[in-house]
Formats: structure tokens, C-alpha cells, sequence
């Protein structure tokens, strides 16, 4: 099991401005009143698509689920 997060961003991204790959880490934090919780996880899929009303990406985020998470679990920036 692992949980995901969608993002969806209107327009089309130019690659001079944004330089995201598949692998790449993802923090987001969200809140619903007090409850304030952390997505720490990876780009697994960005989708460039484009109908009539215009074009949008959506990138496809992936994270170990809860059950399978530890209190050692690290996200590496910058690392070769």
C-alpha cells in the first residue's frame, strides 16, 4: 500500500523554469483545521495533458503508507 498525491497545475510547465524528473523527493504539507500532517514521498509520474479548455500536468507523487513508515525514515537531497 502507499499513498499518493496528486498535483495538478494549470498550464504547461517550461523547462527553464522547472527542472522536475521522475524519482525527484516531494515534501507537502497540508492542514484541515489543527490537524496538520506531512507527505513525504517521490515523483513517480509527470502527465503533460491537453483538451480543449487548455493544458494542465499532473504529477503523480508516491509514499510508503503509514503502516509501513518508521521514525527512521530519511529524504536525501542532493546526494550522488
Amino acid at each position: 500500500p502507499h499513498d499518493v498525491l496528486v498535483l495538478t497545475f494549470k498550464g504547461k510547465p517550461y523547462l527553464e523554469e522547472t527542472n522536475f524528473i521522475s524519482s525527484d523527493p516531494v515534501i507537502f504539507r497540508y492542514a484541515t483545521g489543527s490537524d496538520k500532517t506531512v507527505f513525504n514521498g517521490y515523483i513517480y509520474k509527470i502527465i503533460p495533458m491537453s483538451d480543449i479548455k487548455g493544458n494542465t500536468t499532473k504529477m503523480i507523487c508516491l509514499s510508503a503508507s503509514h503502516v509501513l513508515k518508521n521514525g527512521g525514515q530519511e529524504i536525501f537531497k542532493g546526494g550522488t
